[in-house]
């Protein structure tokens, strides 16, 4: 038995002494570091010998130059802009390409959809030219040039009591002709204003009249936004708004009816 155990602590003790020459060997070596590595210098150095000479070109932001045009207007409207000076320059003021939006608003609308698609359309239009009063530059009279208004614009100036003068661009102008029709317009204008201020209010009460029971055409009226048209309800002029009918003898098929329903039932087929 004395034997077995000398081989044992022998075994052992050559153990121990292998391990702990290894664990000095390996803690005794440097960490890892690629850069003692024996690179070659073509490789190290990887940079087009070509290109080291050149520098960088600084970027300089790119300058943009303006100059004012000759004239705000288009050559064809230079003389019927003096025309129309020399016509009416004296008792109105003659503003140019004005935007639609600032001389026409929303007052009243049944619906608040219809009122702000108005609006943006009226927003996207305007007048080649607006005479307005010098002091208070309150708009009197549109002119549309060559081209007449589009329907949208010219119901809304109807609306607004707004008169508008088509007139044509021409070589030379008449002066007094081109007044004389200028002032027609504005003259009927106030006239018809005048006449429907003046038309006396008949009480229903006091006066037993026929009433025409029948409902009115709808007023519709194209509004000119993305191709967009609206359709507004014969009973109360709100939009309408076009939905399928789901039950009864037209079932299936689409009717517009007014998007104030069930209050106002105003209904008609597409």
């Amino acid at each position: 038995m004395l034997w077995l155990v000398l081989i044992l602590v022998a075994i052992g003790a050559a153990f121990y002494i292998v391990d702990k020459k290894i664990k000095e060997k390996y803690s005794s070596e440097k960490k890892f570091n690629p850069n003692d590595w024996d690179i070659p210098e073509s490789i190290a150095t990887p940079v087009d010998t070509a290109l080291q000479g050149i520098t960088a070109t600084p970027v300089v932001p790119e300058k943009v130059v303006f100059e004012k045009k000759a004239s705000v207007l288009i050559p064809g409207d230079e003389n019927f802009y003096n025309a129309l000076c020399a016509a009416v320059a004296d008792k109105y003021i003659i503003l140019t390409n004005v935007n639609a939006a600032d001389v026409l608003t929303v007052v009243e609308s049944n619906n608040a959809v219809g009122a702000q698609v108005a609006t943006k359309s009226i927003a996207g239009k305007q007048f080649d030219f607006v005479l307005c009063e010098k002091k208070t530059l309150a708009a009197v009279c549109a002119i549309a040039v060559d081209e007449a208004l589009v329907s949208f614009l010219s119901n809304a100036c109807e609306s607004a009591r707004l008169p508008v003068v088509q007139l044509r661009t021409q070589i030379t102008y008449d002066i007094d002709q081109l007044k004389e029709k200028i002032f027609q317009v504005i003259g009927q204008h106030i006239n018809q204003t005048s006449a429907t201020l003046s038309e006396p209010k008949i009480n229903a009460a006091s006066d037993p009249l026929e009433i025409n029971s029948s409902v009115p055409e709808p007023a519709q009226v194209e509004v000119a936004e993305n191709g967009l048209e609206l359709n507004f309800c014969p009973n109360c002029s709100a939009v309408m708004l076009k939905r399928k009918a789901k039950s009864g003898s037209n079932a299936g098929k689409m009717f517009w009816i007014c998007s104030t329903y069930p209050t106002c039932r105003g209904m008609k087929s597409v």
